[in-house]
């Protein structure tokens, strides 16, 4: 069947099963393939509509291009078929999708090189299929140019006889086979701690970016102040930076991921050396949430950060976004 259509078995017993990825130019096309006549066709469109009008939920919940994927093939033989009726699939909801024309160019080509050929909305639905499926941490999945990166690399492994703590034979034999799962699988000479699901959000990085970038203005500005402003500050800042103007870090040990800010503010001090010459050697750990205050403190010194072009904060400046941590009604 799949030969004289000119797709792929997978497709077909999807459009035995009346599976709704199939397209309904393949549906169509495949008919008289299989022997069936015009009027053949016309038959089954007509009886599939009259067992719709029957039944109130088909008549009310799908689309009227649905009554000719109703129609199941069920049973080829010497150029004869016979078919019945399948209920057609849960509804699905239609939207509109705008898309460039080069986006709609590397789209029409991508179907040009599938088997069968699909319309454009069959395809965008493979390739969300694919792209969702890609991007489940579960799945571990590689791409021709990955895996010939990671044989070349096997072989330099080999050759230099690296004896490391992942087995490049292993990990290979893996990948020859389709046994991507084994990756992450908990065996000797595998990789499985690369494989995790703990990857950063974007908001969180520039979240903590931002604080660190706040503090440091706070802290430069504050060392070279007189002891007479110090002293004015300590004196006005009803909170936790008045006598100690000092970045404390994040809570490692706080219930609402802030110790996920704790870990991304230690790699880009320690490890990428970003406001190192602040912050660097210092324990960030601050054993109480401060996320939220941060996030306070912020709002108010967005607006200053702008105008800070080759200057300092202020006294004025350092008290109100420091009184800002607390949340006071004058500091928002």
């Amino acid at each position: 069947m799949a030969r004289r259509l000119g797709s792929t078995q997978s497709r077909v017993v999807k459009m035995e099963a009346a599976d709704r990825s199939v397209s309904l130019d393949l549906m169509m096309r495949s008919l008289p393939t299989i022997g069936a006549t015009a009027t053949d066709i016309a038959k089954w469109i007509k009886r599939a509509e009259t067992a719709r009008a029957a039944s109130s939920r088909c008549a009310t919940e799908y689309p009227e291009l649905d009554m000719v994927r109703c129609i199941r093939i069920t049973y080829v033989h010497d150029s004869k078929c016979t078919v019945d009726y399948a209920m057609p699939p849960l509804k699905t909801e239609r939207f509109e999708l705008r898309l460039d024309e080069n986006i709609l160019t590397r789209i029409d080509h991508w179907r040009s090189q599938q088997g069968d050929v699909p319309a454009r909305a069959e395809a965008m639905r493979r390739l969300v299929e694919t792209g969702l499926a890609r991007s489940s941490p579960e799945v571990i999945a590689f791409r021709p140019a990955d895996k010939l990166i990671l044989a070349m690399l096997a072989d330099l492994y080999k050759h230099l006889q690296v004896n490391g703590e992942i087995d490049a034979e292993l990990v290979m034999s893996a990948l020859y086979s389709g046994h991507y799962w084994a990756l992450n699988w908990q065996a000797p000479g595998m990789p499985t701690h690369l494989f995790h699901n703990n990857e950063d959000k974007k908001e969180d990085v520039t979240f903590v970016v931002d604080v660190l970038d706040m503090w440091d203005f706070i802290e430069t500005a504050f060392r070279k102040l007189p002891k007479h402003d110090k002293n004015r500050i300590a004196a006005e800042v009803d909170g936790p930076f008045g006598e100690h103007v000092r970045f404390l870090g994040f809570d490692a040990h706080s219930q609402n991921s802030e110790s996920g800010l704790l870990h991304i503010a230690e790699f880009i001090v320690e490890k990428l050396g970003s406001f190192k010459s602040t912050f660097g050697g210092r324990d960030l750990d601050s054993h109480i949430p401060m996320a939220d205050k941060y996030r306070r403190m912020i709002r108010v010194f967005e607006p200053i950060r702008r105008t800070l072009i080759g200057t300092m904060l202020s006294t004025d400046q350092l008290i109100k976004v420091l009184n800002a941590a607390k949340g006071e009604a004058g500091a928002e």
